[in-house]
């Protein structure tokens, strides 16, 4: 049983970490947007206009650096304007695409390369017995985020669950899409415990039909 517990701890804890992006991105707009108005009125002064202040807040940059401005060592590793900062980190911005994209490509690459030989193993299958529609789809989804920058593959027509698009349709999955794919995990999670349970009791059902023979 271990072997499904660990898929499941998996992705509880992909999915975690992507509502706690989405709640930080929510944080740092509602920030970036307050910063922006304070620049404006520091470089305007507090009796500036609204447009005035707009204007001058949009000519700020966002900076993320590493070391003291003026020291032989300091490097500008990443800098933005403020409006592209608060875009990216608005509801349906670039932030939350990435965090669906990397939510389901994890998902799926966890899956594959560690977790579904294990848990197959486990149930005593062949790897091509084992049924997870979920997976199937999730593959299709990955295949369109990694090798079409995020325009669906003909593939996706063969999705069992998430059909929610079309070939060469762009596809952002947003909160209400991750929880729909979040949920069938679960039943996935749900469906490999009955089969292990089912098959724990098959075992000792036939060793105890051995033992009375």
């Amino acid at each position: 049983m271990k072997e499904i517990l660990q898929f499941e701890h998996t992705v509880d804890g992909l999915y975690g970490h992507y509502l706690d992006s989405l709640a930080g991105f929510r944080h740092l707009n509602e920030k970036g947007k307050k910063d922006k108005l304070n620049l404006g009125h520091l470089l305007c002064g507090e009796d500036a206009n609204v447009d005035e202040v707009t204007k001058a807040g949009a000519q700020c940059m966002y900076s993320y650096t590493d070391g003291t401005p003026g020291d032989p060592d300091f490097i500008e590793i990443h800098t933005c304007s403020y409006d592209a900062y608060i875009a990216r980190n608005a509801e349906l911005g670039m932030n939350q695409w990435f965090a669906g994209t990397i939510f389901v490509v994890n998902v799926f690459a966890f899956w594959q390369e560690f977790h579904r030989a294990r848990i197959t193993s486990l149930l005593g299958k062949q790897d091509n017995e084992l049924e997870a529609p979920i997976m199937g789809d999730l593959r299709w989804y990955r295949q369109s985020i990694l090798h079409r920058n995020g325009k669906a593959v003909a593939g996706v027509k063969k999705c069992e669950i998430l059909k929610w698009y079309a070939e060469d349709e762009v596809i952002f999955l947003d909160q209400d899409k991750i929880a729909h794919i979040m949920h069938h995990l679960k039943i996935l999670i749900r469906d490999l415990k009955r089969q292990h349970k089912q098959r724990t009791s098959n075992v000792s059902l036939n060793a105890d039909a051995r033992q009375d023979q």
